[in-house]
């Protein structure tokens, strides 16, 4: 059974989503696109980055998988950043993860599975018009 979060729905589109639709509709039509998008990388990743990678990768601590709420620096500082900018409190060991999420699901996704009741989510979310 999916559970039923009604705020997702009225969600607007990923905008990124949206503009690679329409890229692949004017490529199609032989449309030369010259495409500033998420910035790819046009050169190879650098030797010494390289170099770490293969380093971190050897090591058999590395293999462990991350805390899933992520570090608890970064959670004091989101925060902190959320008490200053929207007059949030939130106690980051029980309501802050780190995601590697865009900004639209730091910002609007929470309020898809809080309850309506929930005034933390709605007084960030009604701000960013999620």
């Amino acid at each position: 059974m999916t559970p039923d979060f009604p705020r997702i729905r009225r969600l607007p589109p990923y905008v990124f989503e949206e503009v690679n639709r329409l890229k692949a509709r004017l490529r199609g039509e032989g449309v030369d696109i010259i495409d500033f998008g998420m910035g790819n990388p046009d050169m190879p990743t650098p030797r010494h980055i390289v170099d770490k990678l293969i380093e971190t990768a050897r090591d058999p601590k590395s293999g462990r998988y991350s805390a899933s709420r992520g570090i608890a620096g970064l959670r004091r500082a989101m925060a902190g950043y959320y008490a200053r900018r929207f007059g949030v409190r939130l106690d980051p060991d029980r309501e802050v993860i780190a995601t590697l999420g865009s900004i639209r699901f730091r910002r609007c996704r929470p309020t898809s599975i809080c309850p309506a009741s929930d005034g933390r989510c709605a007084r960030v979310c009604q701000r960013r018009r999620c």
